[in-house]
């Protein structure tokens, strides 16, 4: 009987699980059919198609973004446009913000080692 009773135990805990998991799945769907409906579709494709555009010139045209971020001017265009966009849309213009921060901090870094690399390289080519 304790047997029983122990399987009876098992049987609910998983019929308990799998509704959790159906719920979840329902639920998840409904998240997904919302973010990819028609009224989004237009947003998510325009995304997409900036994102490989931005790549093909970051691909393509490398000196493009070394100079925004290392120049003056290119330092004031990117304020301006963080500027623009967060007069259209707050949160926008703070994430484009956070984003464009991250990427100049990078930018940094890599021009730091890569001067730090050339005088290390320098001083073990010097001629005793």
């Amino acid at each position: 009987m304790d047997l029983d009773l122990q399987v009876s135990k098992t049987t609910v805990c998983v019929k308990l699980l799998l509704k959790f998991i159906i719920y979840y799945l329902l639920i998840y769907y409904r998240m997904m059919m919302n973010i990819f409906s028609k009224k989004n579709m237009n947003m998510f494709v325009g995304l997409l198609s900036l994102l490989i555009a931005l790549w093909l010139v970051m691909y393509f045209i490398p000196s493009i973004f070394v100079n925004l971020f290392d120049t003056t001017l290119g330092n004031f265009l990117l304020l301006v446009f963080v500027v623009l966009a967060g007069m259209r849309d707050m949160t926008m213009g703070v994430g484009l913000a956070v984003i464009l921060l991250v990427l100049y901090r990078f930018s940094r870094m890599s021009t730091m080692y890569m001067f730090e690399g050339m005088v290390t390289a320098a001083k073990k080519e010097e001629p005793k």
